[in-house]
């Protein structure tokens, strides 16, 4: 078994591809890799790094997959043998990629980059909505 570990956002499906014989693309087999990081929870808390365990076939299946190998270079993912807490294993990966939630200080700092004019908790107490 392998345990991958993701600081993705979005859930991943990694399949292999093959052709028909009429050379129209169709999946093989899907594997799933679980996104969720920086996402909140039904109780309110944020999610930290996500676990996926694969059988040691299915790896031998999305290891060569580019997507795959794209996503472990730029640091969302890493492969492990062993089984460990997620927030372990995610503390040297990078913690947001594109598709991540805007948080507060994403607020600030385009108001400091003059992208937006009034940060949200502004436009919520003065009721305009010109952001």
């Amino acid at each position: 078994m392998k345990h991958i570990y993701s600081t993705l956002t979005s859930s991943q499906d990694y399949a292999p591809m093959s052709l028909t014989p009429e050379g129209v693309p169709y999946k093989q087999h899907q594997i799933i890799v679980y996104g969720g990081h920086g996402l909140i929870d039904r109780n309110g808390n944020p999610l930290f790094g996500t676990k996926t365990t694969i059988s040691n076939e299915d790896y031998e299946l999305i290891k060569i997959n580019p997507v795959f190998q794209a996503h472990i270079k730029a640091g969302f993912v890493v492969v492990l043998d062993d089984d460990i807490i997620p927030e372990k294993a995610i503390s040297d990966l990078e913690q947001r990629d594109k598709s991540a939630p805007m948080t507060s200080a994403d607020l600030e700092q385009m108001k400091k980059e003059k992208k937006i004019s009034k940060s949200i908790e502004k436009v919520e107490e003065d009721g305009s909505d010109n952001a």
